[in-house]
Order: structure tokens, then C-alpha cells, then sequence
């Protein structure tokens, strides 16, 4: 774009339509605003996509490190640890109270209080339910690194809590499970 205006005689002797044809400054100027206007209505999805995201974390964690409290835990969360070697649908096994704290809250509360529309919200819902049952399949073929740490909670109980691995990683408690491979690779030989 600068090349008009530092090497103007270069430029137009490179233009592959004419001169009458290209657009005015005032056009140009007009382009750029649009554009500059879309950039920022493009950082400000991430900047909400990050809010959600990072909001999820924060609460997830929480209640559901709360929910490993001794006196919560045998009347509420132990339902959902039932399947220590976890499978899809165990994802949404859980009581009906840690549903509401754990799966319903987290996902949705941000998305309402930031006043996004009806089908942001289903969109937020489903993808949280897929990713839920992904982490709780007990797969790895899709090296989804929340699966294989989710998965070690429900083996280890007292690590991963979190949704991403930041909230673990901020207090301590995200273990990756390297002594599980070790496991494996002694039981394969």
C-alpha cells in the first residue's frame, strides 16, 4: 500500500488496470476503516472466547476441588468417581446438585453474564458436552492432553481438577502422568 506513496512513478508503471480505474483516497481511507473495524471486532471474539474459556477454568476448578472436600465428597462427587476407569457417558454420572455446580454453572454463567445470544450459548453447551465425554472416554487416539489428564484424576483422585491444566499448574496439582507410561510400557513387554 506504501508503495503508492513512496514510489508512486514504480507503482503506476506496475498497476495492472488503469489509472481511471483505481479507487480514490477517500475510498482507500474508507477501506481501511472497515477493515481496521472488522480486526477489532475480531479480537473482541477471542477476548471473549478467552473470558469464557478462562472463566470456565477458574469455577471448574474450584467446585470441583470443593467437591473433594471429605465432607462434600461421600454425599455428592463420590456418585461421579463410581467409574475410576471412565467412559463417555460418566461425563454427565453425576448428582444432580454437582451437576448444577459443576457442569451447568461453569459453562453458562459466564456465557450469561457477558449477555451473548441463545445460540452462543447452545454452541458453548455443546461443544463443553463433547469435550466432557472425549475427556471421559477413556481414549487417547485423538491426543487430547485433557483426556489423558482427566483421566488420571479419576485413577489418582487428588490431581487434575481443572478443565485446561492452568488452574492445576497455578496451585500444584497438575500432574501429567508420566509413571502411568512407564506402566505401560513394562506391561507391554
Amino acid at each position: 500500500m506504501l508503495i503508492d506513496v513512496v514510489f508512486p512513478k514504480f507503482s503506476q508503471s506496475h498497476k495492472i488496470q488503469s489509472p481511471r480505474r483505481q479507487p480514490t483516497r477517500q475510498q482507500i481511507l474508507h477501506c481501511i476503516k472497515i477493515s481496521l473495524f472488522n480486526h477489532i471486532i475480531s479480537m473482541a471474539m477471542h477476548g471473549a472466547i478467552l473470558y469464557v474459556a478462562g472463566a470456565q477454568e477458574i469455577s471448574f476448578y474450584y467446585v470441583h476441588r470443593a467437591l473433594h472436600h471429605p465432607r462434600i465428597y461421600t454425599y455428592i462427587h463420590k456418585m461421579h468417581h463410581k467409574y475410576i476407569t471412565p467412559v463417555a457417558f460418566a461425563a454427565e454420572y453425576a448428582h444432580p446438585i454437582e451437576h448444577i455446580l459443576a457442569n451447568v454453572l461453569p459453562v453458562t454463567l459466564p456465557l450469561h453474564l457477558k449477555g451473548a445470544h441463545g445460540l452462543t450459548i447452545m454452541a458453548f453447551v455443546t461443544f463443553e458436552l463433547w469435550e466432557a465425554a472425549a475427556d471421559h472416554s477413556g481414549y487417547d487416539f485423538l491426543k487430547l492432553p485433557p483426556a489423558e489428564l482427566h483421566d488420571l484424576h479419576h485413577e489418582k483422585f487428588r490431581v487434575n481438577y481443572g478443565t485446561i491444566g492452568l488452574m492445576d499448574w497455578i496451585h500444584g496439582t497438575d500432574t501429567v502422568g508420566w509413571d502411568r507410561k512407564e506402566v505401560k510400557v513394562e506391561k507391554a513387554k
